[in-house]
């Protein structure tokens, strides 16, 4: 008899977690305010520079877009890079 109010007990504590789980499961997390933070990289970079000469070639200019956007909810700070130009 012990032995089965002690296992209704159990299942009944594990159903009333489950629950709260539940509940607590429903609700959209959101992004860290920290992520405010990073919107002003969002939209279109262009960028222009010069690479140095050293061991790995000659001294010339270069040139990349970058495409930024925040993405998944706003969880994460997307870049695509567009390949490099050699001037």
């Amino acid at each position: 008899m012990k032995r089965f109010v002690v296992a209704v007990a159990l299942a009944a504590s594990a159903a009333v977690a489950e629950e709260k789980a539940g509940a607590a499961a429903a609700a959209m997390p959101q992004p860290p305010e920290q992520m405010s933070v990073e919107k002003w990289f969002v939209g279109t970079w262009n960028c222009k520079g010069q690479q140095h000469a050293g061991p790995m070639g000659p001294e010339m200019k270069t040139s990349s877009k970058l495409d930024m956007k925040i993405e998944l909810a706003g969880f994460i700070l997307e870049t695509g890079a567009y390949p490099w130009d050699v001037i």
